[in-house]
Order: structure tokens, then sequence, then C-alpha cells
């Protein structure tokens, strides 16, 4: 996230501006529900508690959510109760690694310990919440990328995606990469998050895909269990139940399983 190109310059539409669009949308085509896909949201955290208080000051009835990911150093667990009010009902956290040597690397300044309180008071007031972690950083070691799977793992996310780090040109990652000879003559136009075609200093591609698909199984599976136990429907499922939205998507959910199931594919993996 770290780059050249962030940071220089950042301009945002003000609360009211924001709040006549929402009912701009509302009154003229009956829009009940809004995702706010911008994942420097809680950059400025005043502005978008503004913006949360102004929902409830209108009176305006619906439910959004923040899955693309906010600022999470921006985020305290003393503004989620104003979030929830407002309609909130799922947010996305951009964890990235559970290393702290890691986060050092990328310039991210998560605190890690603070992230599980958030984590822990969005399930308390049944706010679903989606974590994205990332492994394959040019010096990560086995000991690193495993921090990430026990952090996933003691987590009590709703959802995680993990994908696998890409040298994207302009980062500061990809003049790692290319002083580190990872590049090759070309960069590889067919490497993904999900599936890379990159070694780093540490692993080959074929290694970051496997560990991948095994901390993404592991923790499903492990998610599961936790879920089915009566402790687990009560801490976790039942606070989310407790609104329209809540139980619209958790419908869905169950739904997507069934699919997949119907359809003879894995509900575990990638």
């Amino acid at each position: 996230c770290s780059t050249v190109k962030h940071f220089k310059t950042f301009r945002v539409r003000s609360p009211e501006n924001v709040l006549d669009e929402m009912e701009f949308l509302m009154q003229n085509y009956g829009i009940k529900e809004f995702h706010f896909h911008d994942d420097s949201y809680l950059c400025d955290p005043k502005r978008a508690m503004a913006i949360s208080e102004g929902m409830i000051k209108r009176g305006l009835k619906i439910f959004w959510q923040a899955s693309q990911g906010v600022t999470v150093w921006g985020l305290k667990k003393e503004m989620l109760p104003i979030l929830k009010e407002s309609g909130m009902y799922r947010l996305g956290l951009p964890i990235e690694t559970g290393s702290q040597k890691t986060l050092k690397l990328i310039k991210k300044p998560v605190k890690l310990g603070k992230t599980l309180e958030v984590i822990k008071e969005c399930n308390r007031l049944g706010i679903y919440t989606h974590g994205n972690f990332i492994i394959g950083f040019p010096y990560e070691t086995q000991e690193d990328i495993q921090m990430t799977a026990d952090y996933i793992n003691k987590s009590n996310l709703d959802f995680v995606k993990l994908l696998i780090c890409q040298p994207l040109a302009g980062a500061e990652l990809y003049s790692i990469y290319n002083q580190e000879g990872l590049l090759g003559d070309t960069p590889i136009a067919s490497s993904t998050y999900e599936k890379t075609k990159y070694n780093t200093t540490v692993f080959t591609a074929f290694e970051l895909n496997e560990l991948r698909n095994n901390i993404s199984k592991d923790y499903q599976q492990k998610n599961i269990r936790r879920l089915i136990k009566p402790s687990g429907i009560q801490k976790f499922i039942l606070p989310k139940l407790k609104s329209k939205p809540g139980i619209k998507f958790f419908l869905k959910m169950v739904f997507l399983a069934s699919y997949r199931v119907l359809a003879g594919k894995p509900v575990f993996g990638v």
C-alpha cells in the first residue's frame, strides 16, 4: 500500500455532500443500502463519524457496509456503536499480516492487539467482519507466515481473504523484487493474487500457492467448527441476526454454501 503515488494529495467530499447524495438516491431511486468502496474511509475518523452521525440525525433508514476495507489504525472500538446505529452491518479490515516485522516492511501501522479488540466488539454488536491478509512478501520467512496463519485462526473474523503479494509497478515492493532479481526479464502478466508465478527470496511460487491453499482451508474448517458450537452460535451468529441486513446476509452465505455442495464443489479450500 505504500507507493510513490499515495498520500501526496488527498481530497474528500464533505459529510454534507455525501449525505445529500444519499438522500437524493433514496428519494428518487428507492435505494435502501449503500456500499462504501473507499479503502481510505477512516483516514479522517472525524469525517467518517460525521457521516454516520448525519445519517442518524437526518433519520436515514438505511443499511450500509464498508466491505472494501477501512484504515484499520483509524478505527477505535468506541466508534463502533455509532457506526452500527447509523446502519453499518459489515466491515472490511485490511490487516494484511500477523507479523510485526512484515508490517514494518510494508509501512502499515496496524496494531494487531487493538485490531483483535475491534473484532471482538464487532461480534458483540452484531457487525460482520471481513479480514484481508497477504503472504509472500519478499523477505517473509516460514515463521512470519505462520504468525499470519495463527492470527487468522484466533481472530474470530467472520470471513478471511488470503492473497499473495504481487509486485505492482510504481510500488516500493516492485523495486525490491527488481533489486533481488525476482522480476525476471519482464513482469509476468498471468501472475495473480490468488495464484502467483513470482518466487521470493525464501519461497518458490509453487510453495506460496500451496501455503495459501492450506492456510485458507485450515481457517475455513476451524471457523465452521467454531460457529456450529452452541457457544459459537450464541456469541457469533445470533447477534448478527438482530437486524434485517444481518439476516439477509446470513441467508445469502447459507445459500452459497449449499450451492457449492450441490454443485459438487469443495466448501473448504480455495
